[in-house]
Parts: C-alpha cells; structure tokens; sequence
C-alpha cells in the first residue's frame, strides 16, 4: 500500500512551501502509524532548514499565532464623541490653510453638506481673498 503524505508548512510571512513524501508499506500496515512516520520525517526537514520557527524545544512557533479575534487585535475603547462645533471649526481652519482656488474647491461639497452658516461664511471669505 503506498501512503503519501504532504503538509504545508511556513517559511515566512504568507509563505508556504508543500513537502511531500510518497513511501511503499506492507498491507498490513497500521495507516495512522505509517502517516505519523512520514510526517515526522517531513517536520525534521522542515526544523532543519527553517530552524527559526521551532523553539529550543523543537516546538513550532507558528502554532501560536493568534487567531480569530486576537489576530484582528480587536480592542473595546471608549472614545469621546466629537461634537458638531468641534467639526465645523476644524473644518474653518483646514479652508483657511488653503493656497489656491483649487485645494479650495474641493471642501466645496463637504461645506454644503454640513449646511452651517459658519462654515459656509468661511468658505466664501476665503473664496474672496483667493480670487
């Protein structure tokens, strides 16, 4: 009976390479044992040329690697909302950094979105002394 076993292994980060190992046993040969066998023989390849990820004990790096939610690094934090006159006066200041008419032109639609007086003064100042 030939068993033939191919894990894929890391070598880096999203690098992958496929050992494979086709070998002849008797037929009555225990199939977990036998795929056990070639399989630790391919992870000794694998230990001896990619030594930097197994410990000193011999034990994969790579099976740590968080996965799921860990490795989203997702984080639950409490952010003070921004209020509205906050916007509208970074807006002021992000038109009033404007060189030419064309940086201008661009806050054009977010100006008219917000539908602040404020804002929209600031923009037509600007506009004035740009032309």
């Amino acid at each position: 009976m030939k068993i033939k076993v191919e894990p894929l292994y890391p070598t880096g980060n999203y690098l992958n390479v496929r050992i494979g190992i086709e070998q002849d046993f008797p037929g009555n040969t225990n199939v977990e044992t036998a795929v056990n066998s070639i399989w630790d023989s391919i992870t000794a390849i694998h230990m001896k040329r990619y030594p930097h990820l197994y410990n000193e004990e011999g034990h994969p790096l790579y099976e740590k690697i968080p996965q799921g939610d860990e490795m989203r690094g997702v984080q639950i934090r409490e952010v003070e909302p921004s209020t509205t006159q906050d916007k509208i006066e970074s807006w002021k200041q992000v038109i009033s950094m404007c060189t030419t008419l064309t940086a201008l032109e661009r806050f054009k639609l977010q100006v008219e979105r917000t539908k602040s007086e404020e804002l929209t003064n600031a923009y037509n100042e600007k506009l004035k002394q740009l032309q």
